[in-house]
């Protein structure tokens, strides 16, 4: 008699077709499988194919799709690349393979990274002149410290010619980095701590003779005893930027956007971000200055008490959207050239000689954007100051418009100004009415000249009721 014998072998995952496989990984969140990738090339492949929807391809607007399917910006900001087990390991992932005509790259995230990552991108993404590394977690390397690093950017056949640049500057191997690329850097935005970070980027060895455009921003506060050595870092980075057409710095510390002032870098642009206050006297020493920008909400005109005797007449751009404290009197004395003016926040309350003083010595203004009053009386006001003088206005924006019924046909006078092209109204009062833009009462005023847009709204030409 013969007995049937039934053979049992042990399943692996190896044995799965990749079908299952792809199942099981859409199955784990993105942070727990990514290791996977790691076990083999095919896992690797695998693993990319699986989190495919979590990464973001965009074609440039300008180039489209290409033929070949390839895009010309990858973000990875959702993904990233799968970390290499080998120290030299040539092994393109199918990422790279699919983003290796990208001319735009971007990492933007906050998790540990991994400095062979950013090796990898600098070796396979050759085509790239855009990179954004703003990733902000821990520096974790499966072999390369700080000088492996250098070397293996020194081994490296060439590097991307990158114009655009975006680093946080959270280990030295970024400063590094910055060295290597920094020729042929146009555009830079650096996120960087007080500190020694700081310090080390003052003072490291960077060719940005081409650089125009620079965005530093300096994380960590300061200690009363730190603010010499800070303010000395950012005054010595300024002044090796003596190209620079805009300049954008995000600190709270008043006396380190000084030292940007005291550099006398020969800047058109300059942002003062992520403060609470500054003064507009520093920008005397600026002698190119045509833009300054601030979301400050307290803006101070001029401490020294010199816009009497010294006005700064190269400033013909004063964006202080949300300052909601100015001496608007001596704003305009302090820059009398001003052709735009924006201070849609200013919270200070309009009186008849302020208004006046504003619109009588800025009567150069083409763009106004202010705030009209608490009430309907000052609304008034505002609307026959402007109506009387600004012969040049064309575009001005008025918010927090008081008004008891969606009636706008106060705004005729300024709607019939010969140079007006667009009057951009804000009422929350006429927004919480709910009453449809169709049942507004409009003047009549020529719609092909200037456009009228009301609570975000574009409104068409009526004639009175």
């Amino acid at each position: 008699m013969q007995v049937a014998t039934e053979t049992v072998s042990a399943a692996s995952f190896n044995g799965f077709p990749d079908q299952v496989l792809e199942s099981i990984f859409r199955h784990l969140k993105f942070p727990d499988f990514l290791p996977l990738s790691t076990v083999s090339h095919r896992w690797n492949r695998l693993v990319f194919r699986a989190c495919s929807d979590q990464l973001v391809f965009r074609p440039a607007q300008s180039d489209g799709l290409c033929g070949d399917r390839t895009y010309r910006h990858v973000d990875l900001s959702r993904c990233g690349l799968p970390v290499p087990t080998k120290r030299h390991d040539d092994v393109k992932c199918q990422l790279e393979l699919l983003a290796s005509e990208a001319t735009s790259l971007a990492m933007t995230w906050t998790a540990p990274w991994f400095a062979e990552t950013l090796l990898r991108v600098l070796r396979n993404f050759s085509k790239i002149v855009e990179l954004r590394w703003l990733v902000g977690g821990d520096v974790r390397s499966v072999w390369a410290t700080g000088e492996v690093f250098q070397e293996e950017l020194e081994r490296l056949p060439s590097l991307p010619r990158i114009r655009e640049l975006s680093l946080v500057v959270n280990d030295t191997r970024m400063i590094d980095l910055l060295e290597k690329l920094s020729p042929d850097v146009v555009s830079l935005e650096v996120t960087v701590e007080l500190g020694p970070m700081l310090t080390g980027l003052t003072f490291a060895d960077f060719d940005l003779s081409k650089l125009r455009t620079c965005k530093l921003l300096v994380t960590g506060a300061t200690l009363e005893q730190d603010d010499h050595q800070a303010g000395n870092d950012i005054h010595l980075l300024c002044k090796r930027l003596q190209n620079l057409r805009k300049l954008t710095v995000g600190i709270n510390n008043c006396y380190c956007q000084s030292a940007v002032s005291s550099s006398h870098v020969r800047i058109q642009e300059l942002e003062l971000i992520n403060c609470q206050e500054c003064d507009l006297g520093h920008l005397r020493d600026l002698p190119c200055l045509q833009i300054f920008r601030t979301d400050a909400p307290a803006v101070f005109t001029d401490t020294e008490m010199m816009d009497l005797f010294n006005p700064i007449h190269t400033v013909s751009t004063m964006d202080i959207d949300r300052a909601l404290h100015v001496d608007i009197d001596r704003l305009a004395l302090m820059f009398p050239c001003l052709r735009v003016l924006r201070a849609r926040s200013y919270a200070d309350g309009w009186t008849s000689n302020n208004l006046h003083n504003l619109c009588s010595i800025l009567d150069d203004l083409e763009e106004l954007a202010l705030p009209a009053g608490p009430d309907e009386a000052t609304l008034q006001q505002v609307l026959a100051q402007i109506g009387r003088n600004l012969c040049k206005l064309r575009d001005l924006t008025l918010v927090g418009c008081v008004l008891t019924a969606p009636d706008f046909r106060p705004f005729r006078q300024i709607l019939s100004k010969p140079s007006l092209r667009k009057l951009t109204i804000e009422s929350e009062t006429v927004r919480a009415s709910g009453i449809p833009p169709a049942a507004y009462i409009l003047p009549a005023w020529n719609a092909a000249q200037t456009e009228l847009v009301i609570n975000g709204t574009r409104v068409q030409v009526q004639t009175d009721s």
